[in-house]
């Protein structure tokens, strides 16, 4: 599968990007029907100056202003201006990655078939990288798998290449926070164990209070 390198976009937002499949899907949300000729605005923001990542989704409806973002993906940033904009009330709507994975909130899945596809797409991809996939093979096998299923196939034979450039990105983005967020961790851990060591704790304490390993602590002991 030849990669469009220069492809920065989002699959939600991609897939989500049509009146049609926004209704479907705020639909789903809100859990009530909305005609398919609904007044909606679409006014996501597409390449926007200084913005690495952007707000997945964003439309107007029943004089809403509704932001909509999928957890993982997406930072948004504020716009400035020196006069006052007059905007609708925002509504903010987060699909936490959590909530939305393979069984979780069924209800809503069902009643948006373009969402319950789009949650086998992604669950397709996490059990390959379960089974020892590279990421790479691990979305090149789900997009051949969704489509010989009839699961987004008519989306991912249009795009699939540019679906497996995003894939990457976004997983990539993962793997940099979770990175972050250990490093984060290991730090609050070493400075709790310098304390404990102040204290004269005993080594054995502060492995079970701090998970760090006896080598780390006393590293940090020939530190001091």
């Amino acid at each position: 599968m030849k990669i469009n390198k220069n492809y920065k976009s989002s699959v939600f937002t991609t897939l989500f990007g049509t009146e049609e499949k926004i209704i479907e899907l705020y639909s789903a949300i809100e859990g009530k029907p909305y005609p398919e000729n609904a007044e909606i605005k679409i006014n996501t923001l597409h390449d926007a100056l200084f913005m690495d990542r952007l707000n997945d989704v964003s439309f107007t409806i029943d004089d809403k202003l509704v932001v909509l973002v999928e957890h993982q993906s997406t930072i948004n940033e504020n716009i400035y201006r020196k006069s006052l904009v007059t905007i609708p009330t925002p509504e903010f709507i987060v699909l936490y990655n959590g909530n939305i994975n393979k069984g979780h909130n069924t209800e809503i899945a069902a009643r948006s078939k373009t969402l319950d596809d789009y949650i086998s797409f992604i669950d397709r991809i996490r059990e390959n990288l379960k089974s020892g996939m590279v990421l790479d093979g691990a979305i090149t096998e789900a997009v051949k798998f969704c489509i010989g299923s009839g699961i987004l196939q008519d989306f991912l034979e249009t795009i699939g290449s540019e679906v497996a450039n995003m894939l990457n990105v976004e997983w990539n983005w993962d793997d940099a926070f979770e990175v972050a967020r250990e490093e984060a961790r290991d730090k609050k851990a070493l400075d709790i164990a310098k304390n404990l060591l102040k204290r004269n704790r005993p080594i054995d304490e502060i492995m079970e209070d701090t998970g760090l390993t006896e080598e780390e602590i006393k590293s940090l002991i020939s530190a001091f």
